[in-house]
């Protein structure tokens, strides 16, 4: 097994390995050793039966402790994409469930079923545009900037498809590497392949 702490490097948007135009932290082998190392665990029917059970829970309550935050999100998209995005989220792998109910998208973690991030968007023209997202204080940070770029980043994941980048937590710094890797695994799965500051 690769030793993925030695292979952790920030790569600037001129470096050809970078598919972005900002600096990112390259956390791809860590994603995949990490995965890997509890592959397991994560295939075992009731860890798989925990997911499914949270991820089924009613999604029609609020925040017990949100901020509010005006955004500016648009990416494609089409009902059917949109009803789609439980399905596309459900795998063990995931740490995350989107559904969506009429005109909100509710971020939820899988295995716990908590209610993280309510998007509300309108969608015309097949673009839908997300103005505002109430969030759970305790999950982004307290940060309504680190909040906006989650929501940006699970969207652009599990709606749009896209290798995107994911938000790296205010209180780290760039010498902490192994604690952003560490952290966007923990909190992203295998999604956590580019770290990037908001």
């Amino acid at each position: 097994m690769a030793d993925w702490t030695k292979q952790l490097a920030w790569l600037t948007p001129e470096n050809p390995r970078n598919p972005y135009s900002v600096e990112v932290l390259d956390c791809r082998l860590a994603a995949a050793e990490l995965s890997r190392s509890i592959e397991r665990q994560t295939n075992s029917d009731a860890t798989v039966s925990l997911g499914d059970f949270a991820g089924a829970q009613p999604v029609e309550y609020a925040l017990a402790d949100g901020i509010t935050s005006s955004c500016s999100i648009s990416l494609p998209s089409t009902r059917e994409q949109l009803e789609a995005l439980k399905r596309s989220s459900i795998g063990p792998e995931h740490r995350w469930c989107l559904v969506a109910s009429e005109d909100r998208i509710y971020v939820r973690r899988r295995w716990t079923g908590q209610t993280v991030h309510i998007a509300e968007f309108t969608l015309a023209n097949e673009i839908l545009c997300v103005q505002r997202v109430t969030s759970d204080r305790h999950f982004a940070h307290n940060n309504p900037q680190y909040a906006i770029a989650e929501l940006d980043f699970l969207l652009a994941s599990y709606l749009a498809r896209q290798v995107a980048a994911f938000p790296i937590p205010p209180n780290l710094t760039r010498k902490d590497a192994v604690k952003i890797a560490l952290s966007g695994w923990k909190t992203h799965g295998p999604l956590a392949a580019f770290a990037r500051f908001v």
